[in-house]
């Protein structure tokens, strides 16, 4: 379990697209993560910044899509740079492959 401090902290999941953002929250415990909302990507950063404050979120894990060869390609590159933008929230971000997550 991560720890921030004395007490467990809450991951926010990204699922970042060109058209809409997928967010999830796990539990203190990290056993189990709930859908939370689906936002436009063009308010991508001031959802996530209030959906931070409003759950204490102590860290966000972005999901990265590589190709099946591990290449990051223009989906990838931006996620990343929504990882840029998110870091001035001043939390963890982990970038978590999502190479063979979909069917």
């Amino acid at each position: 379990m991560s720890e921030r401090g004395d007490q467990a902290m809450r991951w926010l999941g990204v699922d970042p697209g060109s058209v809409r953002v997928g967010l999830a929250a796990c539990d203190p415990e990290e056993r189990v993560a709930v859908p939370i909302e689906v936002v436009p990507a063009t308010a991508a950063f001031p959802a996530i910044r209030a959906i931070v404050r409003r759950e204490e979120i102590g860290g966000i894990v972005i999901g990265l899509p590589r190709t099946l060869e591990g290449v990051e390609g223009e989906a990838a590159r931006a996620a990343r740079k929504l990882g840029d933008r998110l870091a001035r929230l001043e939390l963890p971000i982990e970038y978590e492959d999502e190479r063979l997550t979909s069917v």
